[in-house]
């Protein structure tokens, strides 16, 4: 297999997986492209779409983590950012937060 052959096998799959990551395109948009227009493989085509779909969703959560955890020391956010308020979450008035805490 020379490169052109190479690159061309590889595009359509790299194609498919950026497809994929698109937020509105998502599988909704490569599965019936990698299929109607390139002719792959069901199961690869699933595969390949099924990770390019994972991939921005494990992104954010990944970059989320970091600003969740420094916006839950601010008092305020204590009732946001978790779903039952830590016991040390005040509010400026200094009264506790849990009492103002609607389950």
């Amino acid at each position: 297999m020379d490169f052109i052959d190479f690159w061309e096998f590889l595009s359509v799959r790299v194609i498919t997986f950026f497809t994929a990551m698109t937020p509105i395109g998502k599988l909704r948009a490569s599965i019936p492209l990698a299929l109607g227009v390139y002719h792959m493989n069901i199961y690869e085509t699933y595969i390949i779409s099924v990770l390019g779909n994972l991939i921005p969703a494990a992104a954010i959560l990944w970059i989320l983590e970091p600003l969740n955890e420094n916006m839950r020391d601010e008092p305020i956010n204590c009732a946001i950012f978790d779903a039952m308020p830590k016991p040390g979450c005040l509010l400026k008035s200094g009264e506790p937060l849990l009492q103002y805490y609607i389950l």
